[in-house]
């Protein structure tokens, strides 16, 4: 992921680094009624933050992609690519 966003843009110096994330959850309802439910999810995420400097100006950028299956997440290297895409070469 970082590869990518250095490549994007001359003007990256820095990465705030890469995050990938998943979790399971179950939740259980009951009430006072006798109704008791039940549901269970997932969810998927992935970051990458980019940092340009210039001069002594420095801006950021990110991208990421977050999604309940984990075969839709976008690949890592677009993630990458796409946050040093969105820096202006300063």
């Amino acid at each position: 992921m970082g590869p990518a966003a250095f490549e994007a843009n001359e003007s990256i110096i820095n990465s705030e680094g890469a995050t990938v994330g998943s979790y399971e959850n179950q939740s259980v309802y009951l009430n006072s009624h006798d109704f008791i439910g039940e549901t269970q999810s997932t969810g998927h995420s992935i970051s990458c933050v980019a940092i340009a400097e210039k001069e002594g100006q420095m801006e950021m950028d990110y991208d990421y992609s977050s999604t309940r299956g984990l075969d839709d997440l976008r690949d890592h290297i677009s993630i990458g690519y796409s946050a040093g895409i969105g820096l202006p070469v300063i």
